[in-house]
C-alpha cells in the first residue's frame, strides 16, 4: 500500500506536480444503470460523492454508483497506523477519487513521464496518475513537497467498487451447491428396488464430497487495484422427511464438522442397528412406510477479506431432493 508515493516520501524527493481536479470520465465511468446518469452531489462537510439519478428526473436509480443500489463505500487500510477501517469519502472534489490499492486519491496526471521511467514500474501499459496521500486530504496535515506525486495504475481514476462489492463478485463465481444425497436405505435415484425397514436408523451423508458440496472453496476478485479474496464452507444441512401426502414429519440438523455425514458402512453401523455418528435420523424416526421424500439443504458461509475490511455473507439454503421406499418387515409363519 501506499508503495509509491511513500518511497517519494522516503527518498526526500520534492515534487512540484500540478494537482487537478477530478476528470470527466471519473463521472462518465460510474457504472448506473439503465436509463440512468450518474450525478455529484456535495455534502455538508464539502465531500462529493457520485450518486446515480434516473434521466428522466424521477428521483434516485438503482446503479452501483449510489441511489437504490447504494453510494460507493471508501476505507482506508492499514498503512495509516490508527485509522485502519475508516470509512472516507469515495471522491474529493480537487484531489480526486479513492484507489484502494494505492491508498491515495488519484487524479488525472497530465505531465508526461517516459516509459523507462522507474515510476511505471517496468509496464508497457496502464496509466500515470497523480496520487495524493489520504492525510492530506482527509486530515488536513500535508507533508511538505510530499503530499501528491505520479504513480502507476492499472486503472484509470475512477470509482471503483467496494470490498463488500468485490466479495460479492467472488461469491457470484463460487460453485457452491448441495451435494448428492447419500442415504441408508440408498435413494430410488441411486438404485431403482431399493426398500428401506421402517424401525431402523437412516444415515444421511454428502455422496459427492469435494470443494463445490463441503467446501473450503476459495475465489479472488479485482478491480481498481484491489483484491479481495473469499472463501466458502459448508455450515450446515438441515434434512426434512416428508411422507405421500408432503407431509414433513421429521427434521434434523447437521453442524458444521457434521454436516457432510459420515458414509454408511456395515461395521460402523453394528449390522444396521447403531445410528450415524454424525449425521441422520436415529431408529425412532423412521416410524412411516411408502414412497418418502428425503430432502437436504445446504447453508455455506463465506468469510472474505481485502483493501483492510473484512466480513461475511451467508447464502441462502441450497436443497436437493430423493426418494426413500421403506416398508415393513413381514412375518411368515407356518
Amino acid at each position: 500500500m501506499l508503495k509509491q508515493v511513500v518511497r517519494l516520501v522516503l527518498t526526500g524527493l520534492v515534487l512540484s506536480v500540478a494537482l487537478v481536479a477530478p476528470s470527466v470520465g471519473a463521472v462518465a465511468d460510474t457504472q448506473c444503470g439503465p436509463g440512468e446518469v450518474p450525478v455529484p452531489v456535495t455534502d455538508s462537510q464539502g465531500s462529493v460523492r457520485i450518486v446515480c439519478e434516473r434521466a428522466d428526473g424521477g428521483g434516485p436509480g438503482t446503479g452501483t454508483g449510489g441511489g437504490g443500489g447504494g453510494a460507493p463505500q471508501c476505507f482506508l487500510a492499514s498503512a495509516i497506523p490508527g485509522y485502519d477501517g475508516l470509512e472516507i469519502p469515495c471522491v474529493d472534489d480537487f484531489f480526486g477519487v479513492w484507489n484502494a490499492g494505492l491508498q491515495c486519491y488519484m487524479s488525472e496526471f497530465t505531465g508526461n513521464i517516459p516509459k523507462d521511467s522507474p515510476i511505471w514500474e517496468g509496464n508497457d501499459d496502464g496509466y500515470i496518475v497523480t496520487c495524493t496521500l489520504p492525510d492530506c486530504v482527509i486530515f488536513d496535515r500535508p507533508f511538505p513537497g510530499t503530499c501528491s506525486g505520479p504513480a502507476w495504475s492499472p486503472d484509470p481514476p475512477t470509482v471503483g467498487p467496494s470490498p463488500q462489492e468485490l466479495a460479492e463478485r467472488a461469491v457470484a463465481a463460487m460453485t457452491m451447491k448441495m451435494g448428492e444425497v447419500g442415504s441408508t436405505p440408498p435413494s430410488t435415484e441411486m438404485k431403482a428396488d431399493s426398500v428401506g425397514i421402517v424401525g431402523v436408523p437412516i444415515w444421511l451423508w454428502v455422496a459427492d464430497p469435494g470443494q463445490s458440496t463441503v467446501g473450503p472453496i476459495t475465489e479472488t476478485a479485482s478491480d481498481g487495484g484491489l483484491t479481495v479474496t473469499a472463501v466458502g464452507e459448508l455450515d450446515r444441512i438441515v434434512w426434512e422427511l416428508a411422507d405421500s401426502s408432503g407431509e414433513v414429519y421429521r427434521t434434523v440438523e447437521c453442524v458444521g464438522a457434521d454436516a457432510p455425514g459420515t458414509p454408511w458402512s456395515e461395521e460402523i453401523s453394528d449390522g444396521g442397528r447403531a445410528s450415524s455418528p454424525t449425521c441422520g435420523f436415529d431408529a425412532s424416526d423412521n416410524v412411516r412406510t411408502g414412497r418418502l421424500t428425503l430432502t437436504g439443504t445446504a447453508y455455506w458461509t463465506v468469510a472474505w477479506s481485502g483493501g483492510g475490511q473484512e466480513g461475511t455473507i451467508d447464502i441462502d439454503g441450497l436443497p436437493r431432493s430423493a426418494s426413500l421406499e421403506i416398508g415393513e418387515v413381514q412375518v411368515i409363519t407356518q
